[in-house]
């Protein structure tokens, strides 16, 4: 799986037309006076008409404060078209409560905006988003309802970018190629394909493994030529597996039990699967050592030449690039994250200055069957990596609860399932009051900051029964998680 965008993403985030955000609309006719540039009649020049306007919904949400909140009709570059900055940029637009609001937004996340207009977009943007979290939030709070949302919406460091903006920063949705597909070896090359193709040819495959008689043990393990050189062997798939537990229990969460490092932060480097994969043996090996170290993100974007950096990367071939390596991972503070590969022999520069630790070897890893109970039980043992769809408005500002997502998108980013269990927003003290619907939830770590979520952190629906579609968000289909040497 890779998260690429082929863009510059400074560029990307500075365009204008990444501005254009559909404008938010509601089911109801409103009447508006508007300055037009042009009068109906046989003249011309600038006047006000009374429109009456028709806006289509997808919800039955009322539209409040219709005087405020007339910008809506337009996408924010737009309406910035219409009106001069000082006129959005006033103390009083749409009202000094959302202006105070956004000022205060800006202060808490140290923003500055450096022309007017920039300033006036963002402004308009960060309304927008304002708008739509804040009708998410009023179906959120409807008591009673088991049709509305589990989840709550909040700003956080992201309310200034258009969802657009959002997907090219984290190489999501359309700046996502898709996802590296390896075959078994003698059957084909790996190649670029999506994840719709890869469920589609799923039956093709499984006939050509079995052609290959390798069908039993590929059914849980994929890239056996990766498993074959560690192991010297075709690895017995019973052996893999038999630490799994017989009853798995229903709850587990491996942060409360010290096998998870602090969330980071990957900005603009999309290798969400060197997070995923550095947290993923990191786990391992506390489990395994009782040594929870920091270990190098910024190695697997250097050294691993079978990913991309920054540019994307699977985190199954990151957990072969350990196997295959002869040394280890270095810790973070000895090698640490530059939010960008290092080009011109950085690997052997960088390797030359930092000791790899014990116990960091991957001896091989199991790719977990997609099944809920098979993700389980794989959580059970240890931190497990996973591939989700993560491009939608309720990842950008997912703040609490269990998102319930369906997997009717491709999987474009990397991350780590650090628990289980089921959630009751009734207990929940951070929850917000009078709204909410229990729900079973997979426990992941983001790395997209500390602000984002819960703490860096996201409670995704379980058992919303979506299983056969690869579950919330697809968590179930491309799950991977490695198994450490115990010895050096």
């Amino acid at each position: 799986m890779t998260f690429p965008s082929k863009a510059f993403l400074l560029t990307a985030l500075l365009s204008a037309h990444a501005a254009n955000l559909t404008p938010f609309t509601h089911g109801e006719e409103i009447s508006l006076v508007t300055t037009t540039g042009t009068t109906t009649g046989t003249g011309t020049g600038t006047g006000t008409a009374t429109t009456t306007t028709t806006i289509n919904s997808n919800n039955n949400a009322p539209f409040h404060n219709l005087n405020d909140r007339h910008y809506l009709l337009h996408t924010p570059s737009e309406y910035l078209q219409l009106n001069s900055p000082s006129v959005i940029l006033a103390t009083t637009f749409p009202n000094t409560s959302l202006h105070t609001q956004f000022t205060k937004w800006k202060e808490d996340f140290k923003r500055q905006y450096f022309t007017s207009h920039s300033h006036a977009l963002r402004k308009l943007i960060w309304l927008s988003n304002h708008d739509r979290i804040e009708q998410h939030m009023e179906r959120y709070h409807q008591e009673g309802s088991t049709a509305g949302p589990s989840h709550t919406l909040a700003h956080n460091d992201f309310s200034d970018m258009t969802n657009d903006e959002f997907q090219q920063r984290f190489y999501l949705g359309e700046y996502s190629p898709g996802v590296v597909m390896p075959m078994p070896q003698g059957v084909d090359n790996g190649r670029w394909i999506s994840t719709s193709e890869r469920r589609l040819r799923g039956e093709d495959m499984e006939e050509t493994l079995e052609e290959a008689n390798h069908a039993e043990d590929i059914e849980h393990i994929e890239h056996i030529e990766h498993i074959e050189h560690i192991e010297g062997d075709i690895l017995n798939l019973n052996e893999l597996q038999n630490n799994i537990p017989n009853n798995i229990p229903d709850y587990k969460n491996w942060n409360e039990e010290g096998a998870v490092t602090k969330v980071k932060n990957q900005w603009f480097c999309g290798a969400c699967w060197a997070f995923s994969a550095i947290g993923a043996i990191e786990g391992a090996r506390y489990i395994q050592t009782g040594n929870l170290t920091e270990l190098s993100i910024q190695q697997l974007i250097d050294c691993d030449k079978t990913d991309l950096g920054c540019g994307g990367g699977l985190m199954y071939n990151a957990f072969s690039y350990d196997a295959d390596d002869s040394v280890g991972l270095c810790a973070l503070d000895d090698y640490p994250y530059a939010y960008h590969r290092h080009w011109l022999w950085g690997c052997q520069r960088k390797m030359s200055k930092c000791t790899p630790l014990h116990s960091t070897k991957v001896q091989q890893y199991v790719n977990v069957s997609e099944t809920e109970e098979a993700l389980k039980g794989a959580i059970a043992v240890q931190p497990v990596s996973v591939a989700v769809a993560a491009s939608g408005f309720g990842w950008q500002f997912y703040a609490g609860g269990v998102l319930r997502q369906d997997c009717d998108e491709e999987i474009d980013h990397g991350v780590l399932a650090v628990g289980f269990g089921h959630y009751d927003p009734s207990t929940d003290p951070s929850a917000n009051l009078g709204g909410g619907v229990a729900s079973d939830y997979w426990l992941i770590k983001n790395s997209w900051g500390s602000r984002w979520g819960v703490d860096g952190f996201m409670k995704l629906g379980r058992g919303t029964g979506n299983e056969e579609k690869g579950g919330s968000a697809c968590i179930l289909t491309l799950a991977s998680r490695p198994i450490m040497k115990t010895s050096d």
